[in-house]
């Protein structure tokens, strides 16, 4: 009995192809054109985030943010000055910081862009929703809810502890949270009530 055995170079084209069809079956195809544009292209990715754009029913191209899907999509062409009509998003890095170009109508040329991810006073874990701060002030104790909009993500976390129900146990108030002192980071505003006062 002959066996025939592979080429290196054949053996190698086997591997790279075998290797491709495991790689492809670990992809999930998910459209991210969104609802009113002609056109969209993704153009970069960040974590769970996706940057490019979109050619709107103008004509014109708007610089878009996705998170995973078509109805996430952030449009960031309104946070462009009035004389620059279209705009592309090319990456984004680690802090939401985005960079791509912008059409700039009085001179007719593309001009670098940059579109810095702003800090939300009073998020305290950062995923650009308001969350909300509770006191324990007998306990002196902090705790924090985060919060997606209206829709609370767990209960509070006490800093440095464990996890609590604020609202469902005795001496927790809901304080204030917010960047007081304009370094772009939540500060806590808290009360002490004192018996008697």
């Amino acid at each position: 009995m002959h066996r025939r055995l592979l080429s290196p170079a054949l053996a190698i084209l086997v591997l790279a192809v075998t290797s491709l069809s495991a790689a492809r079956a670990q992809y999930a195809f998910v459209s991210l054109h969104p609802a009113g544009f002609s056109l969209s292209n993704a153009q970069g990715v960040s974590g769970g985030q996706q940057v490019g754009f979109g050619k709107w029913s103008d004509g014109h191209k708007h610089a878009l943010v996705w998170n995973g899907s078509a109805a996430s999509v952030i449009d960031l062409h309104p946070f462009l000055p009035a004389d620059y009509t279209d705009s592309e998003a090319w990456s984004m890095n680690a802090n939401g910081d985005i960079v791509g170009r912008a059409l700039n109508s009085k001179t007719g040329g593309w001009e670098a862009a940059l579109w810095k991810r702003v800090k939300i006073p009073g998020d305290f874990n950062g995923d650009g929703k308001v969350d909300l701060l509770f006191q324990n002030a007998p306990a002196q104790q902090m705790a924090v809810w985060y919060m997606n909009d209206i829709t609370r993500l767990n209960d509070a976390r006490v800093v440095g502890g464990a996890y609590v129900t604020p609202i469902q146990q005795v001496g927790w108030n809901c304080v204030g949270s917010g960047d007081t002192n304009g370094d772009g980071k939540p500060d806590c505003s808290s009360r002490t009530i004192r018996p008697g006062s």
